[in-house]
């Protein structure tokens, strides 16, 4: 259907058989809508802010909504206020998590699912729906680990999978809690000095609370920048040889450089491959 082959194919009459890369791409589409026992949870992880884990979270959210469907949530569960909001398509509501939490005894069943709408953001053709992080840093109480888990408890009914985004805090309780409830954890890596370095100090600080065979079943994101250090791409992924399981690197973007809405369709075709590629990964382990 794609390349030389699929227009001759179209244009022609032809039945030529797929090419290698489109043989990928169908494989890596199969595992994205494979099924799936039960609600999964991907959380993002790195304590460097500006590490592309918010990207991260809202593109494996829209390919999971356009390859797979289904009721799929990118949660921005940051101990402070998260942008994922900002990044994503904007709803008739400004709502956010903490709204959600003052009631969330109305979704402890599905009786209310319709009322939902009220506190999510549809994302339009990338089928997902996204739960803003409070908006008001220091004005409000940050949301603990304890209403993280009956949030999470709760949307779980009504969710088949999310994508939840996390802070710069390993010690903040939302924090570790989101760690505590994942099915796969997503290590987001920007290839700079400082976001690496702080990605293996998240490495740590997940191995010394447990977490290491959890981390091993993980997946690693690297983003490249505009200036890329090859030689510092290649030692960010022998370092991560033998503590995750998949490691994905995602091409620079110019479209996702000013921290705006990211419009799926202005990305450069190399960058949906590969995000397919990592949200296969990231389902493999679910």
């Amino acid at each position: 259907h794609t390349g030389w082959r699929g227009a001759l194919n179209s244009s022609l009459g032809l039945r030529l058989a797929p090419g290698a890369g489109e043989r990928r791409v169908r494989a890596l589409k199969a595992t994205v809508q494979q099924g799936l026992p039960g609600h999964r949870t991907a959380v993002v992880v790195n304590i460097k802010g500006g590490a592309s884990k918010t990207t991260a979270t809202y593109l494996l959210a829209a390919t999971l909504g356009r390859v797979r469907g289904g009721m799929v949530l990118a949660w921005d569960n940051n101990e402070n206020a998260g942008n994922l909001g900002d990044r994503a398509v904007s709803a008739v509501h400004s709502h956010t998590a903490l709204d959600l939490l003052e009631h969330i005894e109305d979704f402890t069943t599905p009786e209310h699912a319709d009322q939902l709408a009220g506190y999510v953001r549809p994302q339009g053709e990338n089928k997902f729906h996204v739960l803003a992080s409070q908006n008001e840093a220091g004005t409000k109480e940050v949301i603990d680990a304890k209403a993280f888990r009956r949030m999470h408890a709760a949307l779980r009914q009504f969710y088949q999978l999310a994508i939840v985004d996390t802070g710069n805090a390993s010690t903040a309780p939302t924090w570790q809690a989101a760690v505590d409830v994942a099915d796969v954890l997503v290590v987001a890596i920007s290839n700079k000095e400082d976001a690496a370095r702080r990605a293996f100090t998240t490495i740590d600080a997940l191995r010394a609370e447990g977490y290491a065979e959890k981390l091993a079943n993980g997946v690693a994101i690297i983003t490249q920048p505009r200036t890329a250090s090859t030689q510092r791409l290649a030692e960010i992924q022998n370092s991560l040889a033998g503590l995750v399981r998949s490691v994905v690197v995602v091409p620079y973007d110019r479209t996702l450089d000013d921290g705006g809405e990211i419009i799926w369709e202005a990305l450069a075709p190399r960058t949906r491959q590969a995000y397919l590629q990592a949200t296969a990964a990231v389902v493999e382990g679910m």
